[in-house]
């Protein structure tokens, strides 16, 4: 594989005003997919007017402040590779950072927010594990399990993505600051949110989605039977990718055992075994 980072491009404006328009009609939540963007492009007259007008606003205060952010048209170049297979996928991506043809070989690492040390010592050890082995590391952000990830990797030397369910512009959680700008150096944040788009209870959800669509599978190192992480598993298992179940923290838990069989759910207690796993799966 190359390393050479794929071009990120602002282009088809009508796309975007498509995009906006989506976000208009009710989509502010979730994500707008393409064929929904296909059949708001058509549409003609003073929406399709305002929605570009807001769309210049937009991102003419955002590239005043945040040069550095592109966005990312599906069917263009940069849009990530794994996620161009995903059904609902977001018809545009907000980037920072750089995506590169090597992150088609990633991993997502998710779980609890609230944890305990041993939890996030976890957490940490397999992102640098991964990045050993040279997989992305995909998570999102929070608290807990996702920023031990995140931390792993970058120790390690290696890439990291992280998906927010926010619009670019915004940190949260805000002390992740300093995550941020460490992950924007080696990596990249991704958003299918508009600038200035704060933090809701379906935007966390909606950003799952693309979370398991970046990835080849998602390693699930702590959750409960009904939780965020729950979104995460199902969003993996709907794309028909793998999940593994970190079996030092849920190898006990009745709901992880039923869920194991599934034969796309694995129970699984080292990084060996999952890089393994997945070198099978994307042989066969």
């Amino acid at each position: 594989m190359t390393s050479e980072a794929h071009p990120l491009v602002i282009d088809s404006t009508l796309e975007i005003a498509a995009r906006l328009l989506a976000w208009g009609k009710g989509h502010q939540d979730g994500w707008c997919s393409v064929e929904q963007a296909a059949r708001l492009r058509d549409a003609s007259g003073d929406d399709m007017n305002l929605a570009m007008g807001r769309w210049r606003r937009q991102l003419s205060v955002l590239l005043r402040e945040r040069p550095e952010v592109r966005v990312v048209i599906e069917g263009a170049d940069g849009y990530p590779a794994n996620l161009s297979s995903v059904s609902g996928r977001p018809s545009m991506l907000f980037v920072d950072g750089t995506i590169l043809t090597r992150d088609h070989q990633a991993l997502a690492v998710v779980g609890s927010r609230k944890v305990e040390e041993a939890a996030a010592a976890a957490a940490a050890d397999i992102g640098s594990r991964l990045a050993l082995l040279g997989y992305t590391v995909v998570s999102g952000l929070a608290r807990g399990v996702d920023t031990a990830g995140h931390k792993g990797a970058l120790a390690a030397g290696g890439r990291t993505i992280a998906v927010v369910g926010t619009g670019i512009d915004e940190v949260f959680p805000p002390e992740n600051g300093g995550l941020v700008s460490r992950i924007r150096r080696s990596g990249a944040l991704v958003s299918q949110f508009p600038p200035g788009y704060g933090p809701t209870k379906t935007t966390f959800p909606a950003r799952n989605a693309v979370i398991a669509g970046l990835s080849l599978g998602s390693i699930v190192v702590t959750a409960s039977e009904r939780s965020g992480t729950r979104i995460e598993i199902d969003r993996t298992l709907a794309q028909g990718r793998p999940v593994f179940l970190w079996k030092p923290f849920l190898g006990h838990d009745a709901w992880a055992r039923r869920l194991a069989a599934d034969p796309l759910v694995h129970l699984v207690g080292s990084v060996d075994e999952i890089d393994d796993i997945v070198r099978r799966t994307s042989r066969a």
